[in-house]
């Protein structure tokens, strides 16, 4: 955690004094949306991001050469090592104008590495900016029909994202229990799972406390199960 701070403090103090004054007057109207919730959470705030920075302080699967992240902030939550920020990526469609796309995007290190596959659970009204984000890599929508056994509200408002060549393998990292609080509670976020960390992502969203608040109880609830299902696997292979 400590090495986290000092490389944020880094790639901070060289980016406000780039930043637009329309974006500024912006950007300090949500500074203090987000600073009280870092004071509330026990979490430290840090700011502005420099873009093509090589630190990737908040990884996931949207992270880009194109991203800017701004208010970001570290800490610990319930027992788990948080990160949080707001990030915006620019697209360079092959024809037409630039397009850009916002995500808050909360990071929880998991504290057991998660032996599931690496997969994401996409609120389908959004699915179109991941589409984007994931040509050319080896993810791309798995069929509903793997999750008949599951809580159809799952199906109804998530699209998952993962390897097609085992798409029945599917249940191993995300059992039904978790795909139907995602289906019931997490519908207007979209998830994503790999061996280390849980990412929760608000999709073209303002920050509010409120919205906030429920991210990263959602994603301290989701890091848990996972390990839980960690520990327990590996208290059966000894």
């Amino acid at each position: 955690m400590k090495r986290k701070w000092e490389r944020a403090k880094h790639v901070t103090k060289r980016a406000i004094k780039n930043m637009h004054p329309k974006q500024i007057t912006k950007h300090v109207s949500q500074r203090k949306i987000i600073q009280k919730f870092a004071d509330d959470h026990g979490m430290v705030y840090f700011g502005l991001i420099e873009p093509g920075d090589d630190h990737k302080l908040v990884r996931g699967i949207t992270s880009s050469k194109d991203q800017r992240d701004a208010h970001y902030c570290i800490g610990t939550y319930d027992g788990y090592d948080v990160a949080f920020a707001q990030r915006r990526v620019l697209y360079h469609p092959p024809n037409g104008k630039p397009e850009t796309h916002n995500w808050l995007v909360f990071q929880f290190d998991l504290k057991f590495k998660y032996p599931g596959r690496h997969i994401l659970a996409v609120n389908k009204g959004f699915q179109l900016n991941y589409n984007r984000l994931l040509q050319g890599s080896r993810v791309s929508p798995i069929a509903d029909q793997a999750f008949a056994s599951h809580d159809p509200a799952f199906t109804q408002f998530f699209t998952v994202f993962a390897d097609p060549s085992r798409p029945y393998d599917i249940a191993y990292t995300l059992p039904s229990d978790v795909s139907t609080i995602l289906g019931r509670h997490f519908r207007p976020l979209s998830v994503e799972i790999t061996e280390d960390c849980v990412y929760i992502y608000a999709d073209n969203q303002k920050p509010s406390e409120q919205l906030m608040d429920v991210m990263i109880q959602d994603g301290v609830w989701l890091a848990e199960r996972l390990d839980a299902i960690s520990k327990y696997l590996t208290e059966q292979q000894k």
